[in-house]
């Protein structure tokens, strides 16, 4: 079965918060809070829907030069 194209971005939650979001629940990639979080070795947090589509699109291409 093959899978509907995807017209949206993944994005984390688009919601408004109470309080202010702390930057370390921040993705890295759609600035938005982590929805379904994933951690790379090097600390960056990410979206998991993010991430998998930046690796789709961008050819694993390194987001960051980590130390």
């Amino acid at each position: 079965m093959a899978e509907a194209p995807r017209n949206e971005q993944p994005m984390g939650y688009a919601d408004d918060f109470v309080n202010a979001v702390e930057d370390e629940i921040i993705c890295c990639i759609c600035h938005w809070p982590l929805k379904e979080p994933v951690q790379t070795r090097c600390g960056h947090r990410f979206c998991e829907e993010c991430l998998e589509e930046y690796f789709r699109r961008c050819d694993f291409k390194p987001l960051f030069h980590c130390t």
